[in-house]
């Protein structure tokens, strides 16, 4: 019986040791459902593990959708709050919608029957990163009534990664990079072991007086953020000063992404910065900078905006996942609604 038990979890973490090592497997078992999703109780409860801010995520769903406006194109440059796995394209009123991270770019062609609008979308702390330049991640090709997408790919991405010699190919091929994530994530995301970390991490937070470093406590202990918007020392953070330059450069750029795509086609531009989520729940935790106010209410901004700041200010409820740093369904319900009343 022992040695039939010992065979078992020989054979049983080898398994998953395999998945772990070898990335097209770790895809392939990832999609099938092989291990649990390390994601499920939202990124900030991944990072720090405490019991308290564990809240299942899950994909906001409707019975309601938008009449939709069939000769709308909606072009969306955004983050991870308008990835097309976190917001149903449907819930938008325009009759088609195409979305590409900040860290990718499509070249395209527009469709000169339809109305095309373009969306800049961009969380808070990450304003002052995505508008430090020029704004190119849809390079439009010509515009004509048959268009398609003729490229997606990560942006800069032959500066970044270049093309790897045979050797390279090799090594990576014997020793594969990000294992050692790739093995947490298949063999420690399960209910059990999850249990054991969180009693290591309550240990940490209580006796230790140390938390993740990813992660930053409100002092009554009752919401969690993440880092780069609550520590202010981090350039994105919303206790990081901004000088009246940098806010100027910032505008600049962003008036000139509006003008660059008029002229290239699109009908209309709009920008939308939705805020950290300690900007909404907890501004007293430092000198909050007001960088969307301060954007916002600039007249020397030249585009019209969604202001889900304002919006969000106003709500009783919580708009923010507990355990995550994006906004929940009342929150995506609230901003979809204002962007859809723009597209009228």
């Amino acid at each position: 019986m022992i040695s039939k038990l010992k065979y078992f979890f020989l054979f049983f973490f080898l398994f998953f040791w395999t998945i772990g090592y070898f990335p097209a497997l770790h895809g392939i078992a990832e999609k099938k459902g092989v291990f649990p999703d390390d994601y499920r109780y939202g990124d900030l409860y991944r990072l720090s593990l405490l019991p308290q801010f564990k809240e299942e995520i899950f994909q906001c769903e409707t019975t309601v959708f938008p009449k939709k406006i069939s000769k709308l194109h909606l072009y969306i440059i955004g983050d991870s709050f308008t990835e097309i796995t976190r917001v149903d394209t449907n819930r938008y009123q325009a009759g088609k919608v195409t979305y590409v991270h900040w860290e990718a770019f499509e070249k395209i062609t527009l469709d000169s029957t339809e109305k095309n609008i373009l969306l800049l979308e961009t969380v808070e702390r990450k304003y002052r990163e995505h508008f430090i330049e020029p704004v190119r991640n849809f390079d439009i090709v010509k515009v004509e009534a048959t268009p398609k997408v003729l490229v997606h790919q990560k942006r800069y991405q032959t500066e970044i990664y270049p093309k790897k010699s045979l050797y390279r190919k090799l090594i990576e091929a014997i020793f594969p990079p990000r294992i050692d994530d790739r093995l947490e994530r298949s063999t420690f995301s399960y209910g059990i072991f999850l249990k054991i970390k969180e009693l290591k991490m309550l240990f940490n937070h209580f006796v230790l007086d140390k938390d993740d470093y990813k992660t930053l406590l409100s002092a009554d202990e009752k919401n969690i953020f993440y880092f780069e918007e609550a520590q202010s020392t981090h350039p994105n953070s919303s206790f990081y000063p901004m000088a009246e330059t940098q806010l100027d450069s910032l505008i600049k750029n962003t008036n000139e992404a509006k003008k660059y795509y008029l002229s290239k086609g699109f009908d209309n531009v709009l920008l939308s910065i939705i805020p950290n989520k300690v900007s909404i729940l907890n501004p007293e935790m430092g000198f909050y900078n007001h960088l969307i106010e301060r954007v916002q209410t600039n007249r020397k901004l030249d585009l019209d905006f969604i202001d889900s700041y304002q919006l969000f200010k106003k709500q009783k409820e919580s708009i923010y996942y507990k355990s995550d740093t994006h906004w929940n369904c009342l929150g995506q319900t609230l901003w979809l609604n204002e962007v859809n009343e723009k597209l009228k």
